[in-house]
């Protein structure tokens, strides 16, 4: 599902993904989109050059998970919403899924697109969310429900190895304690 089926890269493959962009030999997207888009100091480091470091409201997967009423609490507070609303966080969306072919997915992706013909001509005839739905259902044809593959314990260690001075300047920029994503 990853990428809607673009993507079909296991995690075994990661290392030399990383030692490949390394070492020079390659900066494809499959890099950035696995890996650059990761290192979040990085982007905040682009953020804070625009906004003041105590406008910048960061909150974590991890705290979302322990108390969504909490985090959506203070969220609203931020943006000027009724702070006392409480979304159902009960529901899960966009879970991740196995997809069955990915030449079907890359056959709906590329139909999908906005340049394609033959979705202008749909978006002519049909209103702009049933575009939409008719794309979800095609995704939707082509998922499996099982669990994506797990990452194996080599894999596993070279990435927290990588991404712990990364962490550890995040955790520095952002003032918390961060130590639970290096082991």
């Amino acid at each position: 599902e990853r990428t809607h089926g673009s993507l079909n890269f296991p995690f075994s493959e990661i290392r030399s993904l990383i030692e490949d962009h390394h070492s020079g030999k390659s900066y494809g997207w499959e890099y950035k989109m696995l890996v650059d888009l990761s290192i979040y100091h990085r982007h905040l480091e682009t953020i804070f050059r625009y906004f003041p470091k105590e406008r910048v409201h960061i909150f974590l997967f991890e705290e979302l998970v322990r108390q969504p009423a909490d985090v959506c609490g203070k969220l609203f507070r931020e943006l000027g919403v009724d702070e006392d609303f409480r979304p159902d966080t009960s529901v899960q969306y966009n879970v991740t899924k196995e997809i069955h072919s990915h030449k079907y997915a890359r056959f709906v992706k590329r139909i999908l697109r906005r340049e394609n013909p033959l979705k202008k001509a749909v978006g002519v005839l049909l209103p702009g969310k049933t575009n939409y739905r008719i794309g979800e259902f095609l995704r939707r044809l082509n998922k499996k429900d099982i669990k994506p593959e797990m990452i194996d314990a080599e894999s596993r260690k070279f990435l927290l190895d990588y991404f712990r001075p990364h962490n550890d300047i995040l955790a520095e920029m952002i003032g918390r304690d961060l130590s639970s994503w290096n082991s």
